[in-house]
């Protein structure tokens, strides 16, 4: 089990077909009990969390807290992830995510160029909104990435997509963006609960070992020992 934000409720996770679908893809590891190691103590972790989850909202005293902490912080981003057999919902805490805004004191803004988020392999993934109209009223604060690498883009947009769909009508050739790492993203909890939060480690963590796999080679036993599972800190 999991936890739905938007719909405030639980949803199912089949955890041996997640495990199964992640040990199908290509693997980094020399060994393959090793890469088995790493990947079932992984979803046995996301499982972990995922009932805890469950659990504190399992009474109805604990919905009406949460229903409260909800009102207190409406705005929420999801990203739904598609699996063959399952669908995982990662959230973000927009809230608290403008409120760290508010207080950066850093004048410089990175800009970046409207072609990462466009063509056949754009660098920041992001959805063109469905209520997005002509000569639609769009903030002018930056948009914020997360990094979240995947086979298609490396960095997920968590607040912006209509300032970016609004560029892109406006044929705008930059845009000032906002791009956070993993260890921020700790951090200042960004992250709507714990799952979220060792999902977005785990999937981060994923891309990086396979990136010190093929700069450094190094051993098997190198990479677990990298892992958040090993020292409990994120270490890229």
């Amino acid at each position: 089990m999991a936890f739905d934000f938007t719909t405030q409720q639980n949803y199912f996770i089949n955890y041996p077909s997640l495990l199964k679908e992640l040990l199908s893809r290509p693997s980094f590891f020399n060994n393959e009990e090793n890469r088995y190691l790493y990947l079932s103590t992984w979803v046995k972790n996301l499982q972990n969390h995922g009932q805890l989850l469950e659990n504190n909202f399992s009474t109805p005293q604990q919905k009406l807290e949460l229903y409260k902490s909800i009102e207190k912080e409406p705005e929420i981003f999801q990203q739904v992830l598609d699996f063959n057999t399952n669908k995982i919902y990662l959230h973000f805490r927009i809230s608290q995510l403008k409120d760290l805004l508010k207080r950066n004191t850093n004048p410089n803004i990175p800009i970046v160029s409207i072609d990462e988020f466009t063509g056949d392999s754009p660098s920041y993934h992001w959805s063109y909104p469905d209520d997005m109209k002509a000569n639609s009223i769009v903030s002018s604060e930056p948009i914020v990435a997360v990094e979240f690498p995947t086979n298609i883009s490396s960095f997920l947009v968590i607040d912006g997509n209509h300032r970016i769909a609004d560029a892109i009508q406006k044929d705008k050739r930059n845009i000032p963006c906002i791009t956070l790492g993993t260890r921020e993203v700790k951090e200042h909890l960004l992250t709507a609960s714990s799952f979220d939060l060792q999902f977005l480690i785990f999937n981060n963590e994923i891309a990086n070992l396979g990136n010190k796999k093929s700069q450094e080679n190094l051993t098997d036993e190198q990479l677990l020992g990298l892992s958040y599972l090993s020292t409990g800190t994120w270490n890229f």
